[in-house]
């Protein structure tokens, strides 16, 4: 890990590019809720431009001028493995990799394929959203596990995890490694425990590992195939460059299975739905990524690693009603706001739409990860630490005038 930013890396990562007006999710659903000035940290993208190598390589890509029918460019296997290997010290074996468009696309194929409608697949609350959507949309039966704080720490409990497999006869876990939003790096023992059950029950094990590349310093990823392999007939690991690098909408991303039979079971639904891959132009974006950006990566998190001291730091000085746990990776924070709520006035489940007119600032609704998380919001951190700073000075303020 690298000690110091480069400094033509920092000032990409310091540049303030204007982004209404630019199709922007994010930006555009901020303006209609609230005004040109909100500061939308809702959406889990950032605000860095790209790193010089994604953009060349798609420029190149653009600028052939012919876009007919494309074929996976050489390289492209090498370089996703490779990644794997060279990151997270494993080997995924290249003729078990399939491409999908998005994360999500691969969740809801391996959800569909692993488990029938009715049966029980269990999540860790609170978690990304879609994991809940998905799983109700395709008729099975959601089982929610709740984590737990301990020393300012989220964690699994085991226990009950195991109990409500057993009482609820769960198919199939989808794991968020490292977790979104509390923001864990799941330990080698964590991700131990957790095959040790699954076996035991003979559960499937989904993971999604999209923020696997964004780690702070004294913490260290693994990939669940990585620490239990002799469960690859029972295990799925979902990747993509898109949350690392900032190119979600090269809908690029990709499913590893290491066991021939599970493989094959896979493969069958996901030509029976015609999924495709990305582009040409994401596919290359892929490639460059996975093969030319490790130092822009080490910078960037190196970055993202102040903007969450920074957090931390004047919360403690200037917030010391929102506490927040020590985010071990990804670039999402997961700030309490019950406290706050109390002082100001207002029920913990109105503190989403009180920052935003009080504040002018746009985070994610708590409730929308968890029936538990009412009262705590999400912050993406993945920007600027000017604008950090002074979203949380707007809620000093909010706060102060309330």
């Amino acid at each position: 890990m690298r000690k110091e930013i480069d400094p033509c890396n920092l000032e990409l990562f310091e540049r303030r590019v204007a982004r209404h007006g630019q199709c922007s999710a994010r930006y555009m659903i901020a303006l209609q809720a609230g005004n040109p000035e909100t500061i939308p940290m809702f959406v889990a993208d950032t605000d860095f431009v790209a790193a010089p190598a994604i953009r060349e390589a798609i420029l190149e890509a653009a600028e052939y001028g012919i876009y007919g029918y494309t074929a996976l460019p050489d390289g492209y296997y090498e370089a996703v493995c490779g990644w794997q290997e060279r990151r997270h010290n494993w080997k995924p074996n290249p003729d078990f990799v399939l491409e999908t468009p998005t994360v999500l696309c691969g969740l809801s194929l391996a959800v569909d394929t692993l488990t029938e409608p009715g049966d029980a697949v269990i999540i860790t609350e609170p978690v990304y959203a879609p994991f809940s959507m998905i799983t109700n949309r395709l008729g099975r039966q959601l089982i929610r596990n709740q984590l737990f704080l301990k020393d300012r720490r989220w964690q699994i409990d085991f226990d009950t995890f195991e109990q409500q497999i057993i009482d609820n006869n769960v198919k199939a876990f989808i794991l968020c490694n490292p977790h979104n939003p509390v923001g864990r790096v799941w330990t080698i023992d964590e991700l131990r425990q957790i095959g040790a059950i699954c076996a035991r029950h003979g559960v499937y094990i989904i993971s999604d590992e999209i923020h696997s590349d964004i780690i702070y310093s004294g913490y260290q990823q693994h990939s669940f195939l990585s620490v239990c392999s002799e469960l690859a007939h029972q295990a799925v690991v979902l990747h993509a460059p898109s949350k690392a690098f900032n190119i979600p909408d090269m809908k690029q991303s990709h499913m590893f299975i290491l066991d021939t039979e599970l493989h094959d079971r896979i493969r069958a639904v996901y030509e029976k739905r015609c999924i495709s891959g990305a582009s040409l132009i994401g596919r290359r974006a892929c490639i460059a990524a996975f093969t030319q950006c490790d130092d822009w990566l080490d910078d960037m998190n190196l970055y993202l690693e102040g903007n969450r001291d920074f957090v931390i730091d004047y919360c403690r000085t200037h917030l010391p009603q929102v506490p927040i746990c020590h985010a071990e990776g990804t670039f999402i924070l997961w700030p309490d706001f019950n406290a706050l709520a109390s002082e100001v006035g207002i029920a913990p489940a109105g503190v989403n739409n009180w920052l935003l007119k009080e504040a002018n600032i746009y985070l994610s609704d708590g409730a929308d990860f968890g029936v538990e998380a009412t009262g705590y919001q999400r912050m993406v951190i993945g920007t600027q630490r000017s604008v950090v700073e002074e979203a949380l000075s707007r809620i000093t303020a909010a706060v102060a005038g309330a």
